[in-house]
Order: C-alpha cells, then structure tokens, then sequence
C-alpha cells in the first residue's frame, strides 16, 4: 500500500516559492519602473523573472499585489538596512548625513518612487491596500544611533525620539518627493535646506 503524500509544501518547495517570489518582485521593479505600472503587462514581469506568468496572481494574488510586495520590499530595506556611513558624534552631524543619504537614495530610485505615489494618488483601491498592509516604522540603525547620542548626552533627556524620528521622515520625504519631484528644485538647494534642517533641530534638542 503506498503511503499518501503529504500535502503540506516541504522546505524545499518553499525555499523555491521564495526565490521566485523574490525574482518576481525584483523583475517587477525594474520593469515598472522602467515602463510604468499601468502599461507594464504582467507577462513582461515574468519574462523578465524567468517565471510562468500564473505565479504572480498564486503568490500575490494581482498585479496590484505584486506593487504592494515591492512597496514592502522597499520599506523594509530603508528601515532595516545599514547605513553607509560611520555614527557621528553630534545630532546635527548624524541628522545631516542621514537626510544627505536618504535623498541621495530617493534621487536614485525616483522612478519607483515616483510611480507608487502615483498609484496611491490616484486608484483609491491600491490607496486603502497600501495602507492596510503597511505600518509605519522607524530606522532602526537610525533609532539606534539617536539612543546612542541620548545616553551619551549629546541629545536632551526630555526630547521624544520617536516624534523626533517622526519629523525627520517628514522632512526626508518633502525633501526627495516634493523638492524633488513636484518643485524640481535644484538639488544643492535641498543639500543647504538640508544642513539648515539638521542645524535647527541639532540647536534645539542636542546637547
């Protein structure tokens, strides 16, 4: 009598989902990004990932879906990658690189950018999605290094880091999107509002 299979996907059958779904979400951005999300037909996605075009309603269930992995794909490297430069001694010092860095980053991945606010602005469905899936999350390698300064004194005792975090994105985000895409202001005007930025909140809660 032969012994009935089991049902449940093994390791190896999940190891190999996750590395199509990772070459689906790679694909896509690239894709996207170079032909925009509306034109791009999902069947160039999976050309591109070497996958069958089936695979990305199974896994993501549309090809909204596949937006909203990309966009968490994204999120989740800005909030959990490392920083490329070393901790600075001083909240000015620290807040200048990390704002200098994540618009240098936004500046290169503008495209993508560009097109996920598209979609958040103007297809209310993706809009209510996105915000259903995505939470808002700090930098920890950000978050680490402001706790840092604050034991080391060089941040006031009483400043709230997480509204401090919360002001720094805000900015951050005006600063790539709206400077630099809606205004399209010069981008060593945004490296001086940049410096001031960081000079103004260094003055007023570093130590």
């Amino acid at each position: 009598m032969s012994t009935p299979k089991n049902l449940k996907p093994d390791g190896a059958t999940r190891r190999s989902r996750k590395l199509t779904e990772q070459r689906l979400i790679d694909a896509g951005l690239e894709v996207f990004a170079l032909h925009g999300f509306s034109r791009t037909p999902v069947s160039a996605v999976a050309e591109k990932a070497n996958a069958n075009v089936a695979l990305i309603n199974r896994y993501f269930g549309s090809k909204d879906g596949l937006l909203l992995a990309i966009v968490e794909k994204i999120v989740a490297e800005k909030q959990s990658g490392e920083l490329p430069y070393p901790p600075a001694k001083t909240l000015e010092d620290e807040l200048s690189q990390y704002l200098i860095f994540r618009y240098t980053q936004d500046r290169t991945n503008k495209h993508i950018s560009r097109l996920i606010i598209a979609e958040m602005a103007t297809d209310d469905m993706f809009r209510q999605k996105a915000l259903a899936t995505l939470t808002y999350g700090e930098d920890a390698n950000l978050r680490g290094r402001l706790k840092a300064l604050q034991r080391a004194g060089r941040i006031d005792q009483r400043a709230n880091l997480t509204n401090l975090f919360r002001m720094v994105s805000l900015f951050s985000f005006s600063a790539g999107f709206v400077e630099g895409e809606l205004l399209a202001v010069p981008p060593k005007k945004t490296r001086a509002l940049i410096s001031e930025f960081a000079s103004t909140i260094g003055a007023q809660f570093g130590r």
